[in-house]
């Protein structure tokens, strides 16, 4: 019949013209998340990436055991001559002024500061049986110094905390000890002449220290624990010097 026939014209608009034209329109886009508030850093190049010699976080020097003019930090090679480049460097360093004054030396080698044990391997010491594992490891406990008047370099020495007793080690390393630390004296620039091997015994404040003289004025192997710290010196006048800096600090 007539209604028939348009209902079916009607449909075929609607299927092939509005149906198309919906379906030929494009879906919308999904809707972004959202983002965190928080920016985003940018990528780092390789450019700019800490090079292996530098540290993302530095070491912090430690507090000296004994009170120091200064510290003097040093930084060594990875690949080079341990005593000569120390030694080089000590030797740039300035003093001024002609009153006596310590300055502690701390090498730093690959972005670490050298304990004892680092230092004594790195200068080749002769060290006696069971000396390392009797003294503290702590880089704070750990004192190298250089003492200074008269805007030179008087002499040198060193301190460290005692783990266990060490006064029958230390005397019976005497008949060796300045042969053994020869490498040390080098180190500092100090020419050290031995005329004999046997130490003697001298009291300061209320410290009992031994000692060798070598031929040189001012110049030695002197030892002592005192206040359960083990100093080593390279002559009378830094060892009572370094007797009433310990002193003051276990006083106060």
């Amino acid at each position: 019949s007539f209604f028939i026939f348009l209902s079916l014209i009607g449909f075929s608009y609607w299927y092939f013209a509005i149906r198309k034209k919906q379906n030929s329109q494009p879906s919308p886009e999904p809707s972004e998340s959202p983002t965190p508030s928080a920016s985003i850093s940018p990528s780092i190049s390789p450019s700019l990436s800490p090079q292996p010699t530098e540290s993302i976080n530095p070491a912090i020097p430690p507090i000296p055991v004994i009170s120091v003019k200064e510290i003097k930090i040093i930084n060594l090679s990875q690949e080079s001559d341990f005593q000569k480049e120390l030694s080089q460097a000590i030797k740039e360093i300035i003093v001024v002024g002609d009153n006596p004054e310590f300055f502690e030396i701390l090498p730093k080698k690959n972005d670490q500061f050298l304990g004892i044990k680092d230092l004594f391997e790195g200068l080749e010491l002769k060290l006696p049986e069971n000396f390392l594992s009797s003294v503290s490891d702590k880089i704070e406990d750990f004192d190298f110094f250089i003492y200074t008047k008269k805007n030179l370099n008087q002499g040198f020495g060193f301190i460290v905390k005692e783990k266990e007793p060490l006064s029958s080690l230390l005397s019976s390393w005497e008949p060796t000890m300045p042969l053994d630390l020869s490498n040390l004296f080098t180190t500092m620039d100090k020419q050290a002449t031995m005329t004999n091997t046997v130490f003697k015994q001298a009291k300061y404040a209320d410290a009992t220290f031994r000692y060798l003289s070598f031929k040189e004025s001012g110049l030695g192997v002197c030892w002592s624990v005192y206040k359960n710290y083990l100093i080593i010196t390279s002559s009378g006048e830094i060892m009572n010097k370094t007797i009433d800096l310990i002193q003051t600090k276990t006083n106060n």
